[in-house]
């Protein structure tokens, strides 16, 4: 009985010690997993950007692609019809000037 007395207060006491200990830590370590909790879903977040932006680049490339070939087509034909009205212009100042001569 006499060993129960003296080891029940040492082991009581090494008990409370450890969950005091365990309670300590727990709420020393909370602050810092939410912390790394919430640097994990902005970092999930920046994530899903950067497939979301990488998406909208590809499409923008592609749009961009399919469009620089209609856009060279339509660019030729313009040229094409500045050179007939430079044609159409030349031609028109040269039968002024003739006018102009005449008078």
């Amino acid at each position: 009985m006499q060993i129960t007395n003296t080891l029940l207060p040492e082991i009581f006491s090494h008990t409370a010690l450890g969950i005091g200990v365990t309670a300590l830590t727990w709420f020393l370590l909370f602050p810092l997993r939410s912390i790394i909790k919430t640097v994990k879903q902005k970092a999930d977040i920046l994530d899903s950007l950067h497939v979301e932006l990488a998406q909208q680049r590809t499409n923008c490339l592609t749009t961009l692609q399919a469009q620089g070939t209609k856009q060279v087509e339509l660019l030729e034909k313009m040229a094409g019809t500045l050179d007939k009205t430079n044609d159409a212009q030349i031609e028109t100042n040269t039968i002024l000037r003739g006018l102009q001569s005449r008078f």
